[in-house]
C-alpha cells in the first residue's frame, strides 16, 4: 500500500516526473518521517529540462541568473518556480508579464509560510521558557 501511495504522490507532482518516481521511489525512512514529497520534488527539480539541453535547477540558475542554485535570491527562485508548468517555453531571466505575476504570487505565499514558521518557532520557544 505504501508503494502505491508513493507512486500516486509522484504522479500528482507532475506528469513529466512520473517515470522517475517509479525508478527512485522514496528515501529510506521517508514515508515515516514525511520527507517523501520533499525528496520527490528535489529529484524532480534536478531532472526536468529547463531549456534546450538544460537539465536541473543548478544549470537553470547558472544559465538564467549567473549564480548557483544555492545563491538564488527569493525573486529569482520565484521566477524559476513560476516557470515550472512549462520551463522550456518560459524565460525566467526575461519574464513575461504573466510569468512575473505568477512569481509575485509565489513570493507572497513563500513569505507567508516563512512568517508562519517563525511565529510557530517563537511560540514554541516562549512556551519552553
Amino acid at each position: 500500500m505504501h508503494r502505491v501511495r508513493e507512486r500516486l504522490v509522484g504522479h500528482r507532482t507532475d506528469e513529466q516526473m512520473n517515470p522517475y518516481v517509479f525508478i527512485v521511489g522514496c528515501p529510506p525512512g521517508g514515508r515515516r518521517s514525511g520527507h517523501c514529497r520533499a525528496w520527490i520534488l528535489e529529484v524532480y527539480l534536478n531532472v526536468i529540462e529547463w531549456g534546450e539541453g538544460l537539465y536541473g535547477v543548478e544549470a537553470a540558475a547558472e544559465r538564467y541568473f549567473g549564480v548557483s542554485a544555492a545563491q538564488l535570491d527569493a525573486r529569482q527562485s520565484a521566477l524559476l518556480a513560476a516557470a515550472l508548468p512549462d520551463p522550456r517555453r518560459s524565460n525566467p531571466a526575461a519574464p513575461s508579464r504573466y510569468l512575473a505575476a505568477r512569481a509575485a504570487i509565489i513570493s507572497a505565499r513563500a513569505e507567508r509560510v516563512r512568517l508562519d514558521r517563525l511565529g510557530a518557532a517563537g511560540r514554541t520557544g516562549a512556551q519552553a521558557a
